[in-house]
């Protein structure tokens, strides 16, 4: 395995988290509500509202880790384009001198 594949290994690995993330926000959210209802005596009210925190913590991490691969992606098409021109500009400055 080549150095070259680790980068798009990795991203995968961070966006196939976010599918995790959603179950398990919601999850955490609906235990601590719960408990908040137990100790409260507050029918579901807190379960609900943790819940929702939940939904909207699993949405804003999506939201990062897709601006964070963007990002990434931005970056290495201007690494490519900076290398294509650096080697177009070297080849021209290099060529038969008569």
């Amino acid at each position: 395995m080549g150095g070259s594949d680790r980068k798009p290994r990795k991203q995968l690995l961070a966006l196939s988290s976010v599918g995790l993330m959603f179950p398990i926000s919601i999850a955490i959210g609906y235990y601590f509500g719960s408990t908040l209802d137990k100790w409260f005596h507050t029918g579901t009210k807190m379960m609900m509202l943790f819940v929702v925190f939940g939904i909207i913590a699993a949405f804003l991490n999506l939201f990062k880790e897709v601006n964070r691969y963007n990002r990434a992606n931005e970056q290495d098409r201007k690494d490519e384009t900076t290398d294509k021109e650096s080697h177009a500009s070297s080849n021209k400055s290099s060529g038969p001198s008569a």
